[in-house]
């Protein structure tokens, strides 16, 4: 359960000139649960809420839709399907722990970890009953999310799960090793999605 909902905005500039897609359009917030800290971005002309887990959100009474990125990206990976859903949903994407600007806490980073963690920003953020999507990482995620915690979400999508024709403690060495081996070569998994906004070279 979430142990602090405490409220600090991060800087992120914006400006009234561009739409929803476009990442200047939103500010960065976190929520913290269990001494993690978790970030989410909100869209500025939406009500802000709770603020502390880093998460892309756009607002609104509508219904919520909460969705889980892959790995080494980050909620504003999100940031184009955000904007086709805007005037139907509320979408909140929040960075996983060990990506984007969400701490990376000692430990493991098992599926059933990513989520309890997504659990626990739900309960944070006081959602009823959302929908809760992810792809790839995400989507193991989100069925961890909705076995372990079976009365969270109304609905669920998966979208590319990853599924292992092994045991839990055989996927659990070969995650662990994986993600060894990308330390030693220097790759982080919290670096920044690319800006899928942003015009292609010599596009103008």
């Amino acid at each position: 359960m979430p142990d602090s909902n405490r409220l600090r905005e991060l800087p992120e500039a914006h400006s009234a000139c561009h739409g929803y897609d476009h990442p200047a359009m939103w500010t960065s917030h976190v929520v913290t649960v269990n001494g993690m800290r978790i970030h989410y971005r909100h869209h500025p002309i939406a009500p802000l809420s709770i603020r502390s887990y880093v998460a892309l959100r756009t607002g609104g009474s509508k219904p919520a839709l909460v969705l889980a990125h892959g790995g080494t990206a980050n909620g504003r990976s999100w940031t184009r399907v955000a904007s086709a859903l805007v005037d139907t949903f509320d979408v909140i994407a929040p960075d996983a722990r060990g990506h984007g600007l969400t701490d990376a806490p000692a430990g493991e980073y098992s599926f059933t970890t990513l989520g309890n963690d997504l659990a626990w920003f739900i309960q944070a953020l006081g959602l009823d009953n959302p929908i809760v999507g992810g792809a790839s990482l995400g989507a193991n995620t989100v069925l961890s999310l909705i076995a372990d915690h079976p009365d969270i979400a109304r609905a669920a999508i998966l979208e590319d799960p990853i599924f292992f024709l092994q045991s839990p403690e055989e996927t659990e060495r070969w995650i662990a090793t994986s993600l060894a081996s990308l330390r030693a070569e220097g790759i982080s998994l919290a670096a920044p999605a690319p800006d899928l906004t942003a015009p292609l070279n010599g596009s103008g």
